[in-house]
């Protein structure tokens, strides 16, 4: 019985640890398509003064 209860425990703080991960992913994933979209218009911009 201790034991499933650790085991809920460690299932728990994991799940939580996952929710951090994937929240740092999104973050990173959105972060890269704004560098991504900003050298787009930096390329638009060269291009115009081409």
């Amino acid at each position: 019985m201790n034991e499933m209860v650790a085991i809920r425990a460690e299932n728990k703080e994991l799940n939580a640890r996952l929710v951090g991960l994937e929240s740092k992913q999104d973050a990173t994933i959105k972060a890269i398509e704004s560098d991504n979209e900003g050298n787009e218009q930096m390329n638009e911009f060269m291009n115009e003064i081409k």
